[in-house]
């Protein structure tokens, strides 16, 4: 029997990376999914490449950095689906490891926007459903970073610290209505976010990677099981956790 049989799901970052890796599984265990992503082009080549005329795929394009944009995607999948089981927060912003004096606050405020406030905004969105129906599980990808000091410059570590904490807030507000909330916290993963970075970035952390206990990159299919172990009924016991899924990085 497949793990998220009869489970509807919303899935942030869908299109490319983790989130695609998140997206394609989910639908192999019975999933229907709703994939949000702010690149149309890749919501409607994924859509392609996986033959998904169905209703088990659904697409929304959408800039999460924005709250009403944020409410319009979370009423449309509701439309849809007519009830959202399982919500993972996967979209994400890097900041290439920029310094504190090399960051502006358009882009401190966005970077939060899109790592933070969009968990925020669509846990108001999608939370009473679950709480009226007493069950639902949420997933925030966050990272390593905000896990540790290292990982990223001061925006995308602080923005990462943050999402590790609203899903402990979360999982202790939550959990006695039925509803777990945890987080993943992966490592240095072969993404297409990770290939837009610069090279001397992109180099630094290949380096990183080179020094864990796996000495490799992830690979977004991995990161993608452990999303579907807590969205799935074998993570039943699970609130508030914060599973590294990083190669060993925060080991060494």
């Amino acid at each position: 029997m497949t793990k998220l049989a009869g489970k509807n799901a919303l899935v942030t970052g869908g299109a490319s990376g983790i989130g695609r890796a998140v997206v394609e599984l989910f639908r192999k265990e019975g999933a229907q999914v709703v994939a949000v992503d702010r690149d149309e082009t890749k919501l409607v080549q994924m859509t392609t490449e996986l033959g998904a005329n169905g209703p088990t795929l659904h697409t929304i394009a959408t800039d999460l950095s924005s709250e009403p944009a944020v409410q319009a995607a979370a009423k449309n999948a509701l439309d849809r689906f007519g009830s959202i089981d399982i919500l993972v927060n996967n979209a994400g912003m890097h900041d290439a490891g920029a310094s504190l004096f090399d960051i502006a606050t358009p882009q401190w405020e966005k970077t939060f926007a899109v790592n933070v406030s969009a968990h925020y905004w669509l846990a108001r969105q999608i939370l009473p459903g679950m709480v009226e129906r007493g069950s639902g599980a949420i997933i925030a990808v966050t990272s390593a970073a905000g896990l540790v000091g290292g990982g990223g410059g001061p925006v995308y570590t602080a923005s990462k610290h943050a999402a590790v904490g609203l899903s402990k807030a979360l999982a202790v507000e939550f959990g006695p209505r039925g509803i777990r909330c945890n987080a993943i916290a992966p490592g240095v993963v072969t993404t297409p976010m990770l290939d837009a970075l610069p090279d001397t970035a992109k180099s630094g952390f290949a380096g990183v990677a080179a020094g864990t206990a796996a000495r490799r990159l992830g690979e977004p299919h991995e990161i993608a099981a452990a999303v579907l172990f807590l969205a799935s009924d074998a993570a039943s016991f699970m609130h508030g956790a914060v599973v590294p899924v990083d190669g060993g990085y925060t080991a060494v």
